[in-house]
């Protein structure tokens, strides 16, 4: 496959990326606020509290590429890692103001889940067109996608829950963004068996 036409088979994966800036950035930047507003916690306690997802995201670099490992290739590992983050972001959606003690871990996982995702398909997915002299390239792109979701979030979850009040419609809005990312994952799969 040429260069241009494999870039071309990509697209459904630079959505997925711009889904993962979505949640990753947009986690990390509103997590103190949703840990206090659902919780009750003062700025410090939630600040403090939410200390566990760096940890988490340390630990999902080494989750991730067990995946890779084991499913075969970056986009099949991504796609468990997003099937990982929608059901927490749909345990979130359900139940995610009821306690902080299943809140906090579901929403350490969900940022650990992502970024998984983000080392699969933008650090190291780039790595197979190393034959084409273009991985920079390519490697810059897809982060380009990353910062555009990141872009998204910080202003967009923050205008979503000052509209209707609440955490919930970010919530479902995060359950709605993880459902989008898995079908672009699953669309892109066709695309990696024919390049091999």
């Amino acid at each position: 496959m040429s260069f241009p036409i494999a870039v071309a088979a990509l697209v459904p994966i630079a959505l997925a990326i711009v889904c993962i800036g979505v949640m990753r950035d947009g986690i990390e930047a509103w997590a103190p606020s949703i840990v206090s507003d659902l919780y009750g916690l003062s700025a410090s306690g939630s600040t403090a509290s939410v200390a566990l997802l760096p940890v988490f995201a340390v630990a999902s670099m080494v989750g991730a590429r067990a995946l890779r490992r084991a499913l075969g290739d970056e986009v099949r590992a991504t796609l468990a890692l997003f099937a990982i983050g929608l059901a927490c972001a749909a345990a979130l959606l359900a139940f995610g103001g009821r306690s902080l003690v299943a809140g906090l871990p579901l929403l350490a996982l969900l940022s650990a889940s992502m970024h998984g995702a983000n080392l699969m398909l933008v650090g190291e997915l780039p790595g197979r067109f190393a034959g084409s002299g273009r991985v920079g390239m390519l490697s810059g792109l897809l982060n380009a996608c990353v910062y555009v979701g990141a872009a998204v979030s910080i202003y967009g979850f923050a205008a979503l829950h000052r509209h209707f009040a609440g955490w919930r419609p970010v919530f479902a809005l995060w359950t709605a963004v993880l459902a989008a990312a898995l079908v672009l994952c699953l669309e892109a799969l066709p695309c990696r068996r024919r390049r091999g």
